[in-house]
Order: structure tokens, then sequence, then C-alpha cells
């Protein structure tokens, strides 16, 4: 018989989406800070409904320091509210545009440490057969900026359970994230997390000044249209300028990461156990 207000005391805001906002909390009992999403109920479809429902499950069910879980849930006339971990290092697509706006670029031992915590998420969530389908940097918070391993994966908001073997033709996911079966309305599989992490990789080493499938173009539709066919169609180049003094052990990782044939792209096992991971991870 608990409601969100007697338990916990709501702080400033920490974020914004079309129907939720996300602020800081404190436990009154304990004083322990978390973040609480607070989803209004009367600007939800059935499919909002749906999908944060489906969110909530996954994450009650995963139970892994690098992936965000449901430490609390509550629900009245108005509001849905989901109490999770306060990461209060900010987010890594603000971790790279800060790189970028310095012109600095990343150190190669701190994208191995983000990149190896990343997929070991990833590789906990496929042993439950879940596919992300969105991952990208603005998903992926730290708790610190001083400890890569702190990294949490967050929204589960469409990640999906494929049994083995099953596949999904979905069309879901962030464009300049996304791999060119999920693209081309192909069936696909966990594999299209593995394309996401080897977009990451290489936004990472360019510090996000060049993405390796990108459309200078102010017009969406053109600039969409633009990205879909170089994903599907072109290979991405590895500019001098960032790639010249890159081992061939990484940009061989990059290229079997980005392989447009799922059934070529590496597996996630194999990811982790590549020879510049482990190297630069020791």
């Amino acid at each position: 018989n608990t409601n969100f207000e007697d338990k916990y005391e709501t702080k400033e805001t920490i974020g914004e989406g079309n129907f939720a906002v996300v602020k800081k909390c404190i436990e009154k009992k304990s004083g322990k800070i978390y973040a609480v999403k607070i989803i209004s109920k009367n600007k939800l479809s059935k499919k909002d409904f749906d999908l944060i429902n489906h969110e909530k499950n996954y994450m009650k069910l995963i139970k892994h320091p690098n992936i965000v879980s449901l430490i609390d849930d509550f629900e009245d006339e108005k509001y849905l509210y989901f109490i999770m971990e306060y990461y209060k290092g900010g987010d890594l697509y603000s971790f790279i545009y800060e790189h970028k706006k310095s012109e600095k670029n990343i150190n190669e031992k701190t994208i191995s440490k983000i990149i190896k915590t990343i997929a070991q998420s990833i590789q906990y969530l496929q042993y439950f057969g879940i596919v992300h389908r969105d991952l990208k940097p603005e998903n992926v918070v730290f708790e610190s900026k001083e400890d890569f391993s702190s990294l949490a994966i967050i929204d589960l908001g469409v990640a999906i359970t494929l049994p083995y073997g099953a596949k999904s033709k979905e069309q879901v996911g962030t464009l300049d994230f996304t791999s060119p079966e999920v693209f081309t309305n192909k069936p696909y599989d966990h594999k299209v997390d593995i394309w996401s992490i080897g977009i990451i990789l290489y936004i990472l080493l360019t510090a996000g000044r060049i993405y390796p499938f990108d459309c200078n173009s102010k017009d969406k539709k053109e600039r969409d249209q633009i990205i879909g066919k170089k994903i599907v169609f072109l290979q991405q180049e590895y500019p001098d300028e960032f790639f010249g003094n890159k081992s061939k052990y990484l940009i061989n990782l990059i290229d079997k990461t980005l392989e447009k044939s799922p059934d070529k792209r590496i597996t996630i096992d194999e990811f982790l156990s590549n020879y510049w991971l482990i190297n630069n991870t020791k």
C-alpha cells in the first residue's frame, strides 16, 4: 500500500522524453540517491504501455553490474514510477562530445576498457537470448568517468528475446547504429548488437569527429536515405588522421564487427577474445 511519495523525495530533473521525465530522488529511510523515471500514463498509447511494461520486466530479470536494473516501482492514477541506480557521470555521448569539442583524441587504453565492458554486458544479455536493438552512446552511462568499469547499459525499451535460431523483422533502433539487415528489412538476430558495438568503437577512435557511415545533409529524409545506402553498400574508410597509427589488429576487429553479412560477422565471444582487446585491457 506504500506509494512513491511515502518512500522517496524527488529532486532536480536529469532527463526528459516524450512521455517521461527522469529525476534524481532520495530514499527517505536510507538517504541513498537514486534516479526515478516518472511516466505520464495519459500520454501513453497501448503500444507505448506495452513497451514500458516490457522494459520493466527486463529490468527486473537482469542482475548485472553493467546493465541498469529496477530497484523499485510504483503506480498511481496518473503516473508510473521506475526507481533505478543513479549514474552521476553522464552518458558516453557526452564523454565523446567533450573530446570532439576540445579536439582531443580518446586514449586507446580507455577505449578498450569502455568497449570491453559494453561487450561483456551484451554477452550477458545474449546468454538470456536478449537483443538490445538500440545500443548507442546515449544508452551507455557512467557512475564515474574516472572508473570506466562503472558504466551501465540503459534503455531496454525495444529489447527483444529471441530463442536460439529465431529471428525478427521489426525495424527499430537508431539509424547511425543500425545494421544492414535491419535497414533492408531482412530477418535478424543478436548480431545486430555486434554491429552497433563496431560503430561505437569507430566513433570512440575518432572522438566523434567522423562516423563510419555519415552524411552532412540537413534534410532528414535525404540524410537517412544516404546513410542507409552507405550502411548497405559501402565499406567504412580509415582516414590516416585517426587510424594512421592504429594496429592492423584493431582495424581487422572493426572490419569483422562491421561485416555486412550477419552470418560472417564476428560473434560476441570472438570479439571479447580478440588480440587487440585482450592486449589493451591487461
